[in-house]
Order: structure tokens, then C-alpha cells, then sequence
């Protein structure tokens, strides 16, 4: 018998025994309903992608309620230790528009803060972040891209997303039709972000 365990009276160091445990014993079967159950049905492609290449650093533009980061990360950490993944994530944050609701920075941080190891939140626009960060977010190994195409700031982004590449990196475009609330998401080919890359403004190409 383990008399460490049975000496065990203070009730918060009980609760925290319990919630580990409870973590452990489901962590299966979340997993599997965020791979095969869970909705949007769209998002199943990056949680499958995560698990396919088990994968651990992550760069995702547009957070929004941060529902899909908490399960992305949730799906690392069947193949991972909490402190061996690592994100950065891109949104305006407070400065987004009044039509565009979403989480604070502050917020944001204590939310993730206890589901990832090394995680990084940039305020700004993905043009202004990435030319600042991207040469620290080479070898990403799964990238997501939520905004409006037309954003100008968005396509001079993806100049920059090319060297974060490695041969395995999954990059997935998050899009709303327009007619529903569904979102619906592209895995983006190499040659496609090559396009997007040579796309982009001059300024951009200059700037970096």
C-alpha cells in the first residue's frame, strides 16, 4: 500500500489527484470524438492531420473564441507532454472590429496557459506579426488561417509562410461560405502557397 497516497487529507490536493486522474481515464475517448464526432465537422481534417504526424508546434492567424486551439492542443497531448508543445497565435485581439467578436489578450493567455508549454500570443495584423516573427516559427508543423481572403494584411502574409515550412507541414485556410455558419476548411497545397507567397505585394517582398 502506498501510505503517501493514504496520508493524503488536504481536500484541494485531493481534488487535483482526481482531475489528473479523470484526464488520464478520458483522454481516449476525447480523442477519438474530436477525431471522428466532433463539430464542425470541417475541423476534423486538422485534428487527424495533428494525430497523423503527431504533431507539436503549432501557428494559427485568427483565434477567435479559441474553441478550435483547445482542441487542437487537447489532441497533441495524446502524443505529447503538455510541455513539449508549442504555439503562437496571431489576432488583433482587442483591436478587432466590433462585428468580429473574440477573446482579449489577457483572457486568452490564462486560458491556454494551462494546456500548452511554450506558447506565444502576438497582437497585430498577420502581415506586421509575421514579418517580426516568422524566421522564430520555422519547422511549424501544423498552421491554420482564419480571416477574409480580401484582407490585404492576410495576403501579404503568406510571403512570409514559406520558410516556416518543413516536407510534413500541414496548412489548413479556414473560409465561411457566406450562407451559413459553417466554416469550411481547404488543406493548402505547396504549390497554392507558393502562389500565394509570389501574390503577395511588393511592399511586402521588399519589407522582408
Amino acid at each position: 500500500m502506498n501510505t503517501t497516497a493514504c496520508c493524503v487529507s488536504d481536500c484541494t490536493s485531493l481534488s487535483v489527484i482526481a482531475r489528473t486522474f479523470t484526464l488520464k481515464h478520458t483522454s481516449l475517448i476525447e480523442y477519438g470524438y474530436l477525431r471522428f464526432f466532433s463539430k464542425p465537422v470541417d475541423e476534423r481534417k486538422i485534428y487527424r492531420a495533428i494525430a497523423r504526424q503527431q504533431a507539436r508546434r503549432f501557428v494559427e492567424i485568427g483565434i477567435g473564441q479559441a474553441d478550435r486551439t483547445k482542441r487542437m492542443l487537447a489532441v497533441a497531448g495524446r502524443f505529447h507532454d503538455r510541455k513539449q508543445l508549442a504555439y503562437t497565435g496571431i489576432d488583433l485581439f482587442e483591436d478587432r472590429p466590433a462585428s468580429a467578436p473574440g477573446l482579449s489578450l489577457k483572457y486568452t493567455h490564462q486560458l491556454l496557459r494551462p494546456l500548452v508549454g511554450k506558447f506565444q500570443l502576438a497582437p497585430g495584423d498577420p502581415h506586421s506579426v509575421l514579418k517580426r516573427h516568422a524566421n522564430t516559427l520555422v519547422q511549424s508543423d501544423i498552421i491554420v488561417v482564419t480571416g477574409n481572403p480580401d484582407d490585404k494584411t492576410l495576403l501579404a502574409a503568406w510571403f512570409y509562410v514559406p520558410r516556416m515550412l518543413h516536407s510534413n507541414t500541414c496548412v489548413f485556410v479556414v473560409k465561411n461560405s457566406g450562407e451559413d455558419t459553417e466554416n469550411h476548411i481547404q488543406l493548402v497545397s505547396r504549390q497554392e502557397i507558393t502562389r500565394l507567397a509570389f501574390l503577395s505585394p511588393p511592399s511586402a517582398r521588399r519589407a522582408a
